[in-house]
C-alpha cells in the first residue's frame, strides 16, 4: 500500500495508507482478451479471402496470357 503524505507524521496518529487501484476482475480481463481474439480472427479471415481473390485473378490473367501467346507463336512459325 502507498502512504498518504497528508497524514504522514501527523501528531498522535499513524500514517493512513492510500488504497491502490483494484486489479482487473479476471472475468472482465478474459472477456476483453476473447473479444480481441475474435476481432483478430475476423480480420485475418477477411485478409485471407482477399488474398485468395487476388491469387485467383492473377492466375486467370496468367493463363489468358499464356494461351494467347501459344496461339500467336504457331501462327508466326508457320509463316516463316
Amino acid at each position: 500500500m502507498v502512504q498518504d503524505d497528508a497524514t504522514f507524521g501527523a501528531p498522535g496518529g499513524e500514517p493512513t495508507p492510500t488504497p491502490e487501484a483494484a486489479p482487473p476482475i479476471a472475468a472482465d480481463f478474459m472477456s476483453s482478451i476473447m473479444a480481441r481474439l475474435v476481432r483478430q480472427d475476423e480480420v485475418q479471415k477477411t485478409t485471407n479471402d482477399q488474398l485468395a481473390a487476388l491469387v485467383a485473378a492473377l492466375t486467370a490473367l496468367l493463363q489468358f496470357k499464356s494461351n494467347k501467346t501459344s496461339l500467336v507463336i504457331p501462327f508466326l512459325t508457320s509463316s516463316l
